[in-house]
């Protein structure tokens, strides 16, 4: 399954209202153990300081099973009310996330484009 349609699932499950802790939880250490959505663990960092406000040393960093168990046990302690805000900030960051990638590929296009008139100039 490719990374954008993993990530679908699992951000369409999270605009569900009725939305539970287990499920925030299970899709929070989903999206943390998935390669293709964070393809290293150093990408994973911003997340856990965006989403759950945590930060771990870098022996913990390098393992997802740590980072997982960490945040696992974070969770467990919140109350509904802050697994909600959990559920919006997880909603929130791959949102940002998208729209970053669309200005990167924008970019990226343009660049392209100048390249290929430089080289059929050539």
């Amino acid at each position: 399954m490719s990374s954008q349609l993993q990530m679908d699932k699992y951000l369409n499950r999270l605009l569900y209202e009725s939305v539970d802790s287990i499920e925030v939880l299970g899709i929070s250490i989903a999206l943390i153990y998935s390669k293709e959505i964070f393809k290293k663990n150093e990408d994973l960092k911003n997340f856990l300081i965006k989403v759950f406000d945590l930060q771990f040393l870098p022996y913990v960093m390098k393992s997802r099973t740590l980072i997982a168990a960490r945040v696992s046990r974070t969770l467990v302690k919140l109350n509904d009310e802050e697994i909600h805000k959990i559920k919006l900030k997880i909603l929130e960051y791959f949102k940002s996330d998208e729209e970053s990638d669309k200005v990167k590929s924008s970019k990226r296009n343009t660049a392209n484009e100048k390249m290929k008139k430089w080289l059929e100039g050539l």
